[in-house]
């Protein structure tokens, strides 16, 4: 069976108190990485919508439902950089079809901070990143779902104390012209910590990649290579949790 249920409907105001600034307030998409586009690069463009954006948190578009995000968002738009934060809740869906419900017990807190190309490095661009991840609903608000780990089942069944993950990290993109063709490089590194329970939550994750195109040769051939690492845990009786926690998305390699 099917369901119907708002995706999106937001109010957006721009423009208010300086230029370049924005609020955005309601139920709305939000792909993480993608704040803003060039408009004369489209090779930069490429790489953050396919290899930065939705690596942490994402509308989960690939599914046949979706997700959508109950809030806030605050945006300033420059032509050195962008800073976006905001505050959201979670829609259930990504699997689940009835995706008109919020999930309040659900916190998520994002802010990201983007120096555009070659403001600060040539022919490069660097970006911060925050995420604070709250989840404290409880045995039931998780339909009696245990935590997933490598702990045994019983000790998971017991443990009833909230999810609370702070992630920091960085990215960089770099593109450049090389011999005949483009070079481009990316970078992408985040670290967590916090509570997993009532297990210490610490782990980490990284992506570099490297690509070259000939873009006027036939068919514009682009070789590209990368390599991909996030922590797991391997002591499922110490009180740790070491395993990259993906937040808000499925994708990230």
């Amino acid at each position: 069976y099917g369901t119907t249920f708002i995706n999106q409907a937001f109010l957006r105001f721009k423009d208010i108190f300086l230029r370049g600034l924005s609020l955005k307030i309601g139920r709305f998409d939000y792909n993480m990485g993608q704040e803003f586009q060039y408009e004369k690069n489209p090779k930069l463009n490429w790489l953050r919508n396919v290899r930065l954006g939705q690596r942490l948190v994402g509308p989960f578009g690939w599914s046949h439902i979706s997700r959508s995000y109950d809030g806030f968002q605050l945006a300033y738009d420059h032509n050195i950089a962008n800073f976006t934060t905001g505050y959201y809740h979670p829609t259930q869906g990504g699997f689940e079809i009835d995706a008109m419900d919020t999930i309040e017990d659900i916190d998520l807190i994002t802010a990201y901070l983007t120096f555009k190309e070659s403001t600060v490095i040539p022919k490069g661009e660097p970006g911060l990143f925050y995420i604070f991840y709250g989840d404290d609903r409880d045995a039931a608000g998780r339909k009696n779902i245990p935590f997933v780990d490598n702990r045994p089942l019983a000790r998971r069944n017991a443990d009833t104390h909230e999810i609370s993950i702070h992630t920091a990290g960085f990215h960089f993109l770099e593109s450049m012209a090389l011999g005949s063709g483009i070079a481009d490089f990316f970078l992408w590194v985040p670290i967590q910590f916090g509570d997993w329970g009532n297990l210490d939550h610490n782990a980490y994750a990284y992506a570099l990649e490297a690509g070259y195109q000939l873009p006027q040769v036939w068919g514009k051939p682009w070789v590209r290579i990368g390599y991909f690492l996030g922590s797991g845990d391997e002591d499922p009786g110490d009180n740790e949790h070491q395993t990259f926690f993906q937040i808000l998305n499925l994708c990230f390699l």
